[in-house]
């Protein structure tokens, strides 16, 4: 087990080695170098990346502080279930009701990988190449159908 300092030390060496790794391999395709995460033009609804102890995780997280603008917004996802299960061999889990480390209730799409923890370095190459494959994808995806979530949009926000 590690104190406080020394698993705060090793989770920032972590974030960072995949910052580097993800960049150059960003480049290499082609694609601009830091990923979309917040940035989606869509508040409220970002892509995640979570790491822990026991498992590595990657998808999409709708966060906003209105809880009607958030149902709504998974409820446009969920119109659009058999698209994103198509894209990721259905592997996929759908969590309305997924609770963050400091506690916040969200929903939560997203696919994970068990048994790998940010913690063993040993782990670090497989997770990086799993968030590096399924981000891209879950980017991709989004940038394609970005425009049917964000449609009825005003309905949304008016709802609140």
């Amino acid at each position: 087990m590690y104190s406080k300092e020394e698993a705060q030390i090793i989770r920032k060496k972590f974030w960072s080695d995949f910052e580097t790794y993800s960049k150059k391999r960003r480049r290499k395709l082609g694609k601009r170098s830091s990923w979309m995460l917040q940035k989606t033009g869509i508040k409220g609804f970002g892509l995640k990346f979570d790491a822990n102890n026991k498992s590595v995780q990657v998808g999409f997280e709708i966060a906003s502080k209105g809880l009607q603008r958030q149902i709504k917004y998974y409820e446009k996802m969920q119109s659009l279930k058999a698209l994103l299960d198509e894209e990721f061999d259905n592997e996929l889990i759908w969590n309305d009701h997924y609770l963050t480390e400091s506690g916040k209730e969200v929903f939560r799409i997203y696919k994970e990988k068990a048994g790998l923890s940010l913690y063993n370095e040993k782990d670090w190459n497989f997770i990086f190449d799993f968030f590096f494959k399924q981000m891209n994808k879950f980017e991709d995806w989004f940038i394609e159908y970005k425009d049917i979530i964000k449609m009825n949009e005003e309905e949304i926000f008016n709802d609140e």
